[in-house]
């Protein structure tokens, strides 16, 4: 799931997920694992693979010309080659590996005899480098290109296997179909007489895969791959799509050639998809055509080199019926150039830049990465980044010794900035050694550090100019330059990295240079799973730990490796039991810890009848139970159970008869929810705590309408906001959509009766949320309804500092500002206030470390303001989690305040107690 949606919608669920999504987010639309942007390592930029990035030739690096994927302008023409040597685990050469270059475009080459390897025309910076040799896969690896660089080394490890069915909506399997692998490597295969392909040396973390068949939309789906994981699958389901053609026009009507055009999906909480792989590119006429795109709304959104970014009307396609005449008009595009240059005012050649728009606009914008651009300074220092969107943005600069502050560019009032001047004064370092468990130093680690925000760091910087990175050399000595004053978290790895975003880190601050990061050997955990009372091992179930992606459970055996010593919580998950948390399990450096048998309760039966409003049995319905359910506005979601499961969501489909049943209930109070996607989505029914199962069900279905409008605040649009919408005077899923950059959105699939629709945007960085509107409205089933929505702002600011009561501790809170008097008293209260649509929120936002939680745009009158201390090591991901999992019981401290109509700029201590303990799982 998007994690800057969690981070706006999911309020208290929004806690323990602000790293997460820092990390997935800023590294671009839809990518499938962490991605670093431009960081100063070794005093140089730092890009990671862009999973599906645009391909290029060894001989000609610029061939593709224009912009890649995510906004990554190509690389000049340089004069270095950058060597290296692919290696197994027990250091031997790799023949015929395949080798991926993080340039822009991308470029790939194939390991010689002996396992070298060389790319050509390069420009000193940084580089990320990957590899695959069948099973085998190693990467991404930092690399600093320069004079004085030895070769790059990439060591291979045997990756896991992912099976891949595609079935057709009648699930059937579909024959031919061809597929794509978005890791670091792109793989591709086609399905057999089953349906089904597979891909050998799948890297860790998350396997995007999409699927192409003649007369069927592509789909798109992934799937967590653990580092302990031999194998894993996952089920594609491809829907029949109708042509859709048009043309992209410039303000006069003239044709526009050679822009790339992508589908949005309207009524989508967030976008799939890659600029380069999925895009269609206009021809001489300007015309571009999709083959197939499937039913719903959409819109068909351009960006080309020249002009700025632009998007059709929202579009209604059948699924059957071709459309034709779809029109996208880009209008002038704006251009921001200037020079980098040292402190003594000398043009740094082959300096990056990065450019991101304003935190209040990066919405405003259409296009595949929102705005975000990068490009690499040519010999005399000077860039020119052009096409882009009439907005605010900052910029960043970085060489390999120093990075700039960060500098606005406001092209809202003018389609060009010149003589843009980022000084590179920037030159604070955190240097060190990464040594192993014997002491002994770790050469060619990669070392990567990060603003640590809890403990104040630039969030704002960091936003712009990414991670920071450098790899070790032959005596484990790393340096990284060009950091910002601030306190950091600092991580090391190896290999393939596995999920080092997931551990804690090692705090530190600019100025440390004697900094040791222990890399000791890894350890395992191993055990089995036995369900009672007759011990048989469960069909399907995983193992995780902290954010580590769920190892599979083979014949009740699980086995956990390549894990860092320490502390866990594993969680155990299966469809036959309930969700079992065992806290503290030690891990230790080279050694395995053999847990037994660990027996788990079978769990509550939860039996049931989906039907329609005239009391018919309704077939293949989906239902789902959990705490906490949401879905966007576009589908039902069916063809994801295998993440939705991952996330502690019970999943059943009706029978014939409209049965249904859920076993491995957990005796917690949950909500239950059926939907098809044709017959509706019924309110929620309340299943009760208690070990008893609950009386038999009868689940009503209400068919589906829909709602389509614009959000606003003071009578300008609210691009990349989001919209939910709930029933009034009962509850059901939430269901959520974005809002497209004119502000308009479109909730495809609602239930029919009278809606609440709520409203809101990203504020504080995009890390908080700024006031919500609410707006009700009759949805009729079969209709669509009309309904805009325009946000309550006002011309106050406030800074809430939270502080603990004497003799007690708090390490961060999230604060809420709330108007008139809010009843409110736990996470599951506000919660309910949000997903019922009080339309009380005018504000959240986050206070870290010493930073005060801040607000602005506040109208004066009477506000609750309502805080959730937090009492504990946010860093920590075994803290993180568990408070992520108690959500709901979290205290929530509330002060009754009027806020004046004067001064514009006001504060607030808000008083509080410590967090009490979390509960036991």
């Amino acid at each position: 799931m998007n994690r800057k949606l969690l981070a706006v919608i999911g309020l208290v669920l929004a806690l323990g997920a602000a790293l997460s999504w820092f990390l997935w987010i800023r590294g671009g639309d839809g990518a499938n694992k962490p991605r670093a942007g431009t960081g100063v390592g070794s005093g140089a930029t730092s890009t990671l693979p862009r999973p599906g990035g645009g391909g290029g030739s060894d001989d000609d690096p610029a061939a593709a010309g224009g912009r890649q994927a995510g906004g990554w302008d190509v690389d000049p023409v340089g004069a270095w080659p950058l060597e290296g040597q692919v290696l197994d685990d027990q250091d031997q050469p790799v023949a015929g590996a395949e080798v991926v270059l993080a340039s822009t475009p991308r470029r790939t080459t194939t390991s010689e005899d002996d396992g070298t390897f060389v790319f050509d025309k390069l420009v000193s910076r940084t580089y990320a480098l990957s590899a695959r040799a069948g099973d085998l896969v190693g990467g991404p690896v930092m690399h600093r290109l320069s004079g004085k660089s030895g070769p790059a080394v990439l060591r291979l490890r045997r990756g896991a296997t992912l099976e891949v069915t595609v079935l057709d909506e009648r699930k059937a399997p579909v024959v031919g179909a061809q597929l794509e692998l978005r890791d670091a490597v792109v793989q591709t295969a086609s399905t057999d007489a089953a349906g089904r392909a597979s891909f050998r040396g799948v890297s860790p973390g998350w396997a995007q895969v999409v699927a192409r068949a003649a007369g069927y939309a592509p789909a798109f789906a992934g799937t967590p791959i653990s580092t302990s994981a031999a194998s894993a699958s996952l089920t594609l389901v491809v829907h029949k799509g109708a042509a859709v053609s048009g043309r992209v026009v410039d303000e006069s009507g003239a044709p526009v050639v050679g822009a790339k055009v992508m589908v949005e999906a309207v009524g989508r909480g967030w976008q799939l998809g890659d600029l380069d792989r999925d895009s269609q590119t206009t021809s001489a006429q300007g015309e571009f055509t999709f083959p197939a795109v499937a039913a719903g709304t959409h819109r068909f959104v351009a960006q080309h080199p020249e002009l700025a970014p632009g998007a059709s009307s929202p579009q209604t396609v059948d699924g059957t019926t071709p459309l034709r005449g779809v029109e996208i008009k880009l209008g002038a595009g704006g251009t921001i150039s200037g020079v980098v240059v040292g402190t003594d005012q000398a043009p740094v050649a082959n300096a990056t830049v990065r450019l991101a728009p304003r935190q209040d606009e990066g919405g405003s914008m259409y296009g595949w990465g929102r705005g975000g651009r990068q490009i690499v300074c040519d010999e005399a220092g000077a860039f020119t980044i052009r096409g882009l969107a009439r907005a605010g943005y900052r910029l960043q600069a970085e060489s390999d010794q120093a990075s700039s502050k960060l500098v606005d560019a406001d092209l809202t009032s003018t389609d060009k900035v010149t003589d843009l001047r980022l000084v590179l004064d920037v030159t604070g370092e955190i240097a060190g050694i990464v040594v192993d468990s014997a002491g002994d130093p770790v050469a060619e680690a990669s070392v990567t550090a990060l603003p640590d925000f809890w403990a104040g760091g630039d969030l704002d910087r960091a936003s712009v100019g990414g991670f920071s990175t450098d790899t070790t050399d032959g005596g484990g000595q790393f340096r990284i330059r060009g950091l910002a004053d601030g306190a950091y978290r600092v991580w090391a790895y190896r290999g393939t990295g596995g999920n080092w975003w997931g551990q804690k880190g090692t705090p530190a601050k600019v100025g440390d240079t004697t900094l040791r990061i222990v890399l000791p050997a890894p350890g395992k955990l191993v055990g089995k799973i036995a369900i009672d009372p007759d011990g048989r091992a469960p069909a399907l179930a995983s193992a995780s730990i902290g954010w580590e992606a769920p190892a599979p459970v083979v014949g009740g055996e699980f086995e956990l490796s390549e894990l860092a010593p320490g502390s866990y919580d594993l969680t155990l998950r299966g469809p036959e039991f309930p969700e079992l948390v065992r806290r503290d399990l030690k891990v230790t450096s080279g050694k395995t810890t053999n847990l037994g048998t660990i027996r788990v309760k079978p769990g509550r039966r939860v039996v049931g009848k989906v039907v329609d409003g005239r009391g018919n049995p309704v077939a293949g319905a989906r239902i789902q139970l959990g705490k906490f359910l949401v879905s966007d506005g576009a589908a039902t979601g069916q063809d994801q159970d295998a993440v939705t499961e991952m996330m502690g969501i019970r999943v059943a489909s009706s029978g014939a008869d409209g049965g249904f049943v859920l076993v491995g209930v957990s005796e917690q109070a949950a909500k239950l929810v059926a939907e098809h996607p044709d017959a509706g989505r019924s309110l929620s029914v309340d299943i009760p705590a208690g070990a008893a199962a609950p009386p038999e069900l009868t689940v009503t279905l209400r068919g589906f309408g829909s709602i389509a409008g614009k959000v606003t605040r003071k009578g300008q649009p609210v691009g990349g906001g989001f919209v939910s919408a709930s029933p009034r005077g009962a509850e059901s899923k939430l269901v959520f959509v974005q809002t497209g950059a004119d502000g308009s959105y479109v909730v495809e699939k609602v239930p029919e009766g009278p809606t609440r629709l709520t409203a809101g945007g990203a504020a504080g960085g995009g890390t908080g949320m700024g006031a919500v509107g609410t707006v009700d409205v009759e949805v009729v089933a079969g209709q669509r309804v009309s309904a805009d929505i325009a946000l309550p702002v006002g011309d106050l600011s406030l800074e809430v500092t939270v502080k603990a009561r004497p003799g007690e501790r708090i390490d961060a809170a999230q604060v809420f500002v709330l108007r008139g008097q809010a009843a409110v008293k736990t996470g599951k209260d506000l919660m309910d206030a949000f997903t019922q649509g009080s339309g009380q929120i005018s504000g959240m936002a986050f206070a870290m470390g010493p930073k005060p939680a801040a607000f602005a745009e506040l109208l004066p009158g009477q506000v609750s303001i309502c805080t959730i201390p937090i009492t504990g090591d946010m860093s920590d991901p075994q803290f993180s989690a568990r408070l992520q999992r108690h959500t709901d019981t979290l205290a929530v401290h509330c002060a009754l305040r009027d806020l004046p109509a004067s001064p514009k700029a006001q504060t607030f201590v808000h008083e509080v107690p410590q967090m009490a303990p979390l509960p036991a799982d």
